[in-house]
């Protein structure tokens, strides 16, 4: 009977047959269990692992069963128990008895028995999987990649003693993919050190197998590709317990990924996680385009937090993200990487800006503006990782290593016919290679020679040659003409169309420009068809096509008449290599036509503008898209292209449109302006009926004023007539055809003939008539006492008030978006008038420095028309008088004053009584100007009476503010270390007299009056002793995170500073010597 859930023989047997000759490892796996616990005898483990039972390959649970019942390796405190070795019961596999299940307490009710010894002991659990079931795993194809999507699954219960109810208390993934690469016996180990469950110090996992899970063949076919993410160093980790643990997530090429395990926030972090990619499965020539334009990003999780379940979908966090290129391995010799990159941050949601214009603010509402992020940038964080390689890519051929596991005929029985049968029916299953993919599959053998191929672009008129659908087949060219090229436009548009009606069959251009292909269409890869764009600025074109590559087809026949006639220039610059070709098309959704994208500004202005930097105006993808046009106009290779992944994608390509594109012209369509072609005099005839029949099919030539005045002056003759009508004259091929409409001219005369209309009344009356049933609604709102005008360059035009009222209404408007266009965003309605704009910051800058009447200036002029000698308005209205009258109003005004002077001498009658003040009066000279001895007075009294106010406010005794200005004699920072006594003493009680020092020198004391200078530290006279010797490094060396080997890093700028610098190297000049001295100059 078999065993149920793990192994079936007879698959195995069925599977022993010639009809599937590929060798394959049958694996005998071992799992080891260790931990150390402390009162947790009622923990337990279930494991998940692989359970092959047919063709069915699931994972079957396992359970360990109490850690009581585990083998006992130490208490703590106690010697190591001894390991106990089982001799295996007849009948039964070899290997250890399972242990017994915990017996309940009959006194407690079926309760399991109390442990009351929970010291810590270090236990261990063995399950042999070969020895209990008496065979392996046989490590097939469809085994080895279950093995490579595959988590084992480790689960924690706690059984409770009482009710025996299991309760999970955490859970442990391991990556089992590890396991494909090595090609020796597999022996990998675990270590958990931080679990939920306090009863458990740890948990160790060790999984060993007796051989290789991948035999020879299936490893070169599988190519396993091993990544191992080593470490994060330098991480910004966090203290607050809001925040998970670190984890990793890797992103392969092709958009698998695989997750670390979870560390503690901590600085660094060794992940050492390895996981296997089973390459060898999938498309060599996709994968080798994959590795060339795309890279590989590890995202570092290290602000994730805590949050409710029920947010957690929905929760999303700013990470960091290093990013990786793996195209080193498409060298044939290069099977091992060592890569290391920084971590740089990324935000939590990327905005799409592709959609929004400069002027559309209300879409941005939303956004973030400012969004904190973990400062990797400042802590130079960086993540370091390692990929080894088993073969190179697309090195493996089926057919061949078949044919080299053939049995020879002395060996077998089988004969040389039914193995070469066996091999062909061996490829030829459903989904297997043929032997054109696997020759066409390797690295560099699928293309054709590049001797071969030019040789070929001079015969046209050869066959196409046969190619494989799931090859690369696609070649792409690169043509950069200037902006006014009418002919060169022609020429590659022509060809164009040509070659898509012969590949689509048809003889008609505007079927090719109404063409759109079906799902059907787009998958049909032998479609010989050309797709492609233009982008085009004031400066250049740039177009870029693709089609089918090969002898024959599209592109050879776009290159043959195409090519160009010299080397690459700045008037035209062809990229195209028939050994460079692509998987997939790119273009295919413009279907058969050329898509022209015109810029509004250069691309050289737009690289050079500052905004294309700021990621707020200008998205990530656009910038990328802009990057990619100029780097392709500086280059001259197009394998340099292919490498650098400078081909657009669609998507990106409409956005850069939506954000720069303008409307195209007539120039940017055909090349050429559209200038109407003015009529010559002379060149256009009309046909004239004369009464003669005979002159009716005849054409006369209408000729200008000038030319009929030429001829007025010949002789009106027969001859002459004919001879000018002979020269202009121009022969019919169809009848005579009539040129006049009867109905429109019985329509004119009716109209003469008929009363004036009142058409402005006619207009009133259908307006009146067509609102019938509802008010009529103004368009405007125009208000009372405002003005507007119908002509377009007034200030308050029709037109200008009616979009200001509509911007009103579209300020209010979160919702929409309004455009003049349905289809581009570049023609959107302004929300603002920058012209308004402009006068307003104008009119209150100036507000700032200048008063409403402006400048205070003396000269001013506000009339420039008059005269600059203009009398003033007084002497204006004097002249207005005669000159008579003046004077007679001067002599009334002066009549009064003369004196009267009788005729006698005698002096006239004084009336005022009292006689003119004099000298004698004091008084008569006092003024209310103070000057002299009285005005010294008076301002000393005035400064007298300010100085005591401010007094009497002083708050402080000393009105004086002193600084402290005097030179000391020792302002040296050294002099402090000088003796304080060093000068003699002034006070006379410190003075020793003659007396006193000639005693102490009878006492043999040496007295001075002078002391020695104390040294400036006890260390002075101390040998130096290098610090680096003896204060113990901050961080300890690891060679494996040394780029440069095991050589460390230099922290000394100048490694030879102790050891003195060099003499001076300067050359001086050399006085003239006297052999130098010669010749007619020195004489």
């Amino acid at each position: 009977m078999k065993k149920q859930g793990y192994f079936d023989l007879d698959y195995y047997s069925q599977q022993d047959n010639l009809d599937d000759p590929i060798p394959k490892n049958e694996c005998q796996f071992k799992l080891i269990f260790e931990t150390k616990q402390e009162a947790g005898h009622y923990f337990k483990l279930k494991f998940d692992w692989i359970n092959i039972n047919g063709d069915s390959i699931d994972f079957q649970k396992h359970d360990t069963g109490f850690f009581r019942d585990w083998t006992l390796i130490k208490i703590e405190g106690e010697e190591p128990k001894p390991v106990e070795q089982e001799a295996p019961s007849k009948g039964a596999p070899a290997g250890k008895k399972p242990a017994a299940p915990a017996k309940p307490d009959p006194k407690k009710g079926g309760a399991l028995e109390e442990i009351t010894d929970n010291r810590p002991r270090q236990i261990t659990f063995t399950k042999d999987f070969g020895q209990e079931m008496g065979n392996g795993i046989r490590i097939t194809e469809e085994v080895a990649k279950r093995f490579a999507e595959s988590y084992m699954k480790i689960e924690v219960y706690e059984v409770n003693r009482e009710t025996q109810e299991e309760s999970l208390k955490d859970t442990v993934k391991i990556d089992l993919s590890c396991m494909l690469f090595p090609k020796t016996k597999v022996d990998f180990n675990w270590m958990f050190e931080k679990l939920k469950p306090i009863q458990i110090h740890y948990l160790s996992v060790t999984i060993q197998s007796d051989q290789p899970l991948l035999s020879d063949f299936l490893r070169k076919k599988l190519n396993p590709l091993q990544i191992h993410l080593v470490a994060c160093k330098d991480i910004p980790y966090k203290t607050e317990p809001k925040f998970k643990p670190i984890y990793c997530v890797f992103k392969f090429v092709d958009g698998k990924s695989f997750s670390t395990l979870e560390f503690p926030q901590q600085p660094f972090i060794k992940f050492m996680h390895k996981h296997v990619f089973l390459i060898g499965s999938q498309d060599p020539v996709q994968l080798k385009e994959l590795l060339a334009t795309q890279i590989v990003k590890v995202e570092l999780h290290d602000c994730d937090e805590y949050v409710p379940p029920e947010d957690e979908k929905d929760a999303k966090f700013s990470i960091g993200c290093a990013k990786f290129t793996l195209k080193d391995f498409l060298r044939s010799n290069c099977k091992e990487l060592k890569l290391r990159s920084d971590v740089y941050p990324v935000k939590r949601e990327q905005q799409d800006n592709t959609q929004n214009l400069d002027l559309n603010t209300t879409a941005r509402k939303g956004e973030r503006g400012i969004e904190k992020a973990s400062p990797y940038l400042i802590n130079a964080t960086y993540c370091v990782l390692t990929a080894e390689l088993s073969y190179p890519i697309g090195s493996f051929n089926e057919e061949n290593e078949l044919k080299l596991l053939k049995p020879s005929l002395g060996e077998d029985s089988t004969t040389q016919a039914q193995a070469d049968q066996r091999v062909s029916n061996l490829t030829n299953k459903p989904g297997a290679q043929t032997t054109s993919q696997l020759n066409n599959a390797k690295s560099q053998e699928h293309l054709i020679s590049q001797g071969s191929m030019r040789s070929a672009l001079m015969t046209p008129n050869r066959t196409q040659e046969a190619f494989n659908e799931q090859d690369a087949i696609y070649e792409r060219a690169i043509i950069i003409i200037p902006y006014k090229a009418q002919d060169m436009v022609k020429q590659i548009e022509t060809s164009f169309e040509n070659i898509n009606m012969l590949g689509l069959g048809v003889d008609n251009v505007r079927y090719i420009n109404t063409k759109e292909f079906s799902d059907e269409e787009k998958k049909n890869r032998k479609m010989d068809i050309i797709g492609g764009f233009e982008l085009m600025d004031a400066e250049c074109r740039i177009y870029v096509f693709e089609g089918l590559g090969g002898l024959g087809r599209g592109m050879n026949q776009f290159y043959i008449e195409n090519q160009r006639q010299r080397p690459n220039d700045k008037k035209f610059k062809l990229l195209y290599n028939p050994e460079v070709r692509f998987k997939n098309r790119l273009y295919l959704d413009f279907n058969v036509q050329i898509k022209k994208v015109k810029l509004r500004d250069t691309l050289t202005k737009i690289m050079g503008s500052p905004d294309v930097y700021l990621r707020s105006k200008v998205p990530e993808d656009i910038y990328d898209t802009l990057q990619k046009f100029a780097e392709m106009r500086k280059l001259d290779r197009m394998t340099l292209v292919r490498d650098f992944n400078l081909f657009p994608v669609t998507e990106r390509l409409l956005n850069l449109e939506r954000k720069y594109g303008d409307s195209l012209s007539y120039e940017d369509l055909y090349g050429r302006a559209n200038k109407p072609r003015r009529k010559k005099v002379g060149d256009e005839t009309m046909s004239v009926n004369f009464a003669d029949d005979t002159m009716a099919q005849k054409s006369v030539t209408v000729f200008s004023q000038a030319t009929a005045s030429q001829f007025d002056k010949k002789p009106s003759t027969q001859e002459n007539t004919n001879q000018y009508t002979q020269r202009r004259e121009r022969y019919s091929h169809k009848g005579q055809t009539e040129a006049k409409n009867h109905d429109f001219e019985d329509l004119l005369k009716s109209r003469k003939e008929a009363a004036q209309r009142d058409l402005k009344q006619e207009q009133i009356d259908k307006l009146k008539s067509m609102s019938v049933g509802r008010p009529p609604k103004e368009r405007m709102n125009i208000p009372e006492g405002v003005e507007v005008f119908m002509y377009g360059n007034q200030k308050l035009n029709i037109w200008e008030f009616q979009k200001e009222q509509l911007r009103k209404q579209i300020a209010d408007d979160k919702k929409n978006f309004y455009t003049y266009s349905s289809d581009f965003l570049t023609l959107a309605f302004p929300l603002i008038n920058e012209n308004e704009i402009k006068m307003k910051e104008k009119e209150e800058n100036e507000q700032k420095w200048k008063t409403k009447k402006g400048f205070d200036n003396l000269i001013k002029k506000n009339n420039y028309a008059e005269h600059p000698k203009k009398p003033p308005q007084c002497i204006i209205d004097d002249l207005q008088l005669p000159y008579v009258e003046q004077l007679k109003e001067k002599m009334e005004a002066m009549k009064g004053r003369q004196p009267f002077i009788p005729d006698d001498g005698k002096s006239d009658f004084q009336k005022n009584f009292r006689v003119p003040p004099t000298f004698s009066d004091r008084e008569f000279f006092n003024t209310v100007f103070i000057s002299g001895d009285d005005m010294v007075k008076e301002q000393q009294m005035l400064q007298q009476k300010e100085l005591e106010t401010w007094k009497n406010k002083l708050v402080v005794e000393n009105p004086h503010f002193k600084v402290n200005t005097i030179q000391h004699l020792k302002p040296g920072q050294i002099e402090k270390h000088r003796n304080l006594l060093e000068d003699p003493p002034k006070k006379v009680g410190f003075r020793l007299s003659n007396t006193r020092l000639r005693d102490i020198t009878t006492r043999s004391i040496l007295a001075s009056k002078h002391i020695e200078n104390i040294p400036s530290t006890i260390f002075a006279n101390a040998a130096y002793i290098d610090p680096m010797k003896i204060i113990p490094k901050m961080k300890e060396k690891d060679p494996t995170m040394m780029t440069g080997g095991s050589r460390d890093f230099n922290t000394n700028i100048k490694n030879d500073i102790l050891s003195g610098s060099p003499k001076s190297r300067k050359v001086f000049i050399q006085p003239v010597s006297k052999d130098e001295k010669t010749g007619p100059k020195w004489e």
